[in-house]
């Protein structure tokens, strides 16, 4: 990674700077502009951008910190190692729910080892791993978002977490909350991370079943709706339209009555999921 790339982007991302693009994309709902704001800040009738899609990896350095009011703790929500683990409050509360199904299905207890990690953190970390083969460098990495998470079994190991009955059930289950594994087994040469049956990522129920069913990992996903422009999908019941947009200009005609989700790929594109109420 060009270091010198990676300092400029954390210091544009930080809070949020008056010279960024206020706004990416237009949508016209009942003759009503609606548009998202890349910087963070709101206006009336506006749709911010998630995040919740945005690629983070060598490659693509985190293109926005967290604020602090999305990032809350996640003690006492749920088990953690430390009680200074913080992590984006929408995948909190998906990790609550994940982890409430496990304890009603009996499967056993869940617990965070590792959630948000701010740029020093994340350094401290890189810094102290020997093994580079499971970490990313400062700047590069998914906890930086907050959107990642680092999930341990009670009584189990983490490298026989894979093997064990909850490892298993996180990775067949996750998607159902929205969540991805983020780094497959088989697919080091496209993520760059080792196999780490612990760690999931946030990215929203219908694009994470879509890369459950379809054996894709985030790099991949991206990919795809880049060359296909999106699809459409149905879940218990729900309709989901997922688009593709390129352009920082984009403008495009929304249905008047459906919800609407904008998240920035970090690849100079903007993925759009729609859904009724």
């Amino acid at each position: 990674m060009n270091k010198k790339r990676g300092r400029q982007n954390r210091q544009n991302r930080k809070g949020g700077t008056g010279k960024g693009i206020a706004i990416v994309l237009l949508l016209i709902i009942s003759m009503a502009w609606v548009f998202v704001n890349v910087n963070g800040r709101a206006g009336a009738g506006s749709v911010d951008n998630t995040h919740f899609l945005e690629l983070v990896n060598l490659d693509h350095p985190i293109s926005a910190e967290p604020g602090s009011s999305q990032i809350v703790s996640a003690w006492p929500a749920v088990p953690v190692i430390s009680r200074d683990i913080t992590m984006n409050k929408t995948a909190l509360d998906a990790v609550g729910r994940m982890f409430s199904a496990a304890k009603a299905a009996n499967i056993g207890s869940y617990y965070i080892s590792s959630g948000y990690r701010s740029y020093s953190q994340q350094k401290q970390t890189y810094n102290n791993e020997t093994d580079k083969s499971y970490v990313q460098p400062p700047g590069c990495s998914e906890h930086e978002t907050g959107l990642a998470v680092d999930i341990m079994a009670a009584g189990i190991k983490q490298n026989a977490l894979a093997a064990s009955g909850q490892g298993q059930w996180l990775a067949g289950n996750a998607w159902k909350f929205g969540f991805i594994l983020r780094y497959p087994q088989g697919k080091q040469n496209i993520t760059g991370i080792s196999y780490e049956p612990w760690h999931f990522r946030y990215i929203g129920r219908p694009h994470a079943y879509y890369c459950h069913k379809h054996n894709l990992c985030m790099e991949q996903y991206i990919q795809f709706l880049k060359d296909s422009g999106g699809y459409e999908i149905t879940l218990d019941g729900r309709k989901y339209s997922i688009f593709y947009e390129k352009s920082q200009n984009a403008i495009m005609k929304a249905t008047a009555g459906l919800y609407y989700e904008v998240s920035d790929d970090n690849t100079g594109g903007f993925i759009v999921t729609a859904w009724g109420k």
